[in-house]
């Protein structure tokens, strides 16, 4: 466990491009530990910072992490997931799924494109994330990510995931999606781009339409 820690603090160090002056209040590392610890505890850095035992502060952190560029993240993440994978997944890989991923957001949302609104399943708003991934020997192997912004479209998340996965020299012969993607939109998109994929349908409405293909659960 040590060494799977070590080398995601010195990925994500690299990828978040810190660096601290001596002086600084926490190191990148320590940084980096309290992203880890709310990212595995799937709680905000505030919770974080009230249960450390070393009086942390919420602010400090935050403040450290204010001025992070999204995009930059992002575009260092793709690399860093590639130059790993193009050691393990074989060009002849052709059948690739896409996850659309939302995690709700409780609070007020300063930043234009932060975050999208949503079904208040958990809350108002939510930030999102779509993936494309591969199932190889029983693991899954994360190729690109994508964060979604405000009007960010399904049609532009799988342009961008399937586009990355293309220039990187692989043919995309068979699409797995989730039921996020299960639109008029997004079914005449990959139609058009003659890309072959399988969508969970939503049933919608009590009777009618769709609903009259089921039988049973």
């Amino acid at each position: 466990m040590d060494d799977v820690l070590n080398f995601s603090v010195h990925v994500m160090k690299d990828l978040l491009n810190l660096n601290s002056a001596p002086n600084a209040a926490y190191s990148d590392k320590t940084i980096i530990y309290y992203l880890f610890n709310a990212g595995a505890s799937q709680t905000s850095i505030n919770q974080v910072s009230s249960l450390s035992v070393d009086d942390s502060s919420e602010g400090t952190i935050r403040y450290r992490l204010f001025d992070l560029d999204l995009d930059q993240i992002q575009e260092s993440l793709n690399n860093q997931l590639k130059i790993h994978w193009m050691k393990i997944i074989h060009k002849k890989i052709n059948t690739f799924a896409i996850d659309f991923v939302t995690i709700p957001y409780y609070g007020d949302e300063e930043n234009e494109g932060g975050s999208i609104k949503t079904k208040p399943k958990q809350g108002t708003a939510r930030f999102a994330y779509a993936s494309i991934y591969v199932i190889l020997r029983n693991k899954c192997y994360t190729l690109t990510v994508k964060y979604i912004r405000k009007g960010d479209t399904l049609k532009d998340t799988i342009d961008y995931l399937t586009n990355e996965i293309q220039n990187s020299g692989f043919k995309i012969k068979g699409l797995y999606l989730d039921r996020e993607f299960y639109t008029v939109d997004v079914i005449n998109y990959l139609q058009n781009r003659e890309i072959p994929f399988i969508i969970p349908c939503v049933k919608i409405g009590s009777s009618g339409g769709i609903q009259k293909l089921f039988k049973g659960k």
